[in-house]
């Protein structure tokens, strides 16, 4: 009874976050957008023998646009913030089942999104906050690279280490 009680404040803390920052983003201006125009997605494939390719992706929405969006795999693998609007392509020498857990905030969705990895393959994972919920979802490469033509790449910062 605890832990329903429990969902059911988390869900009603979810929604009153939700209702806070669609008041704050409807008060402010939107400024206007430059047309996009796709690009050419017929990329090559620098894939290395013996990995295989994720890419993660956030389709640029309204709703939710103010937050980002942390996913943690297991096995680790170092993946950046997914802000809205943007996708980040890993290169995983991880084969096998791999498991992706959705962090919103301190917010961290219980069922993670687990799929089996395999060696030489592209994965697209799509990122989305909408009013039904949280979603991490494994898509279709046409549906998902037609999505990611909109979008820019998040690049790796490397860190100087001495």
């Amino acid at each position: 009874m605890n832990q329903i009680l429990k969902i059911m404040k988390t869900q009603n803390i979810i929604k009153q976050i939700t209702l806070l920052l669609f008041a704050f983003l409807s008060v402010t201006i939107v400024s206007a957008q430059d047309e996009i125009v796709p690009r050419d997605t017929t990329e090559v494939n620098f894939q290395q023998p013996g990995s295989a390719t994720i890419y993660f992706y956030r389709p640029k929405k309204f709703y939710g646009s103010q937050s980002d969006i942390r996913i943690k795999s297991d096995p680790v693998e170092n993946i950046p913030k997914i802000k809205n609007g943007k996708y980040y392509i890993l290169q995983t020498s991880s084969v096998g089942v791999m498991s992706f857990t959705y962090i919103f905030g301190y917010l961290i969705i219980p069922d993670p999104l687990t799929i089996t990895i395999e060696d030489g393959e592209t994965y697209y994972l799509k990122s989305s906050i909408e009013l039904k919920g949280l979603f991490l979802t494994e898509v279709d490469e046409n549906k998902a690279r037609e999505e990611i033509a909109k979008l820019k790449e998040i690049k790796q910062k490397k860190k100087n280490r001495k």
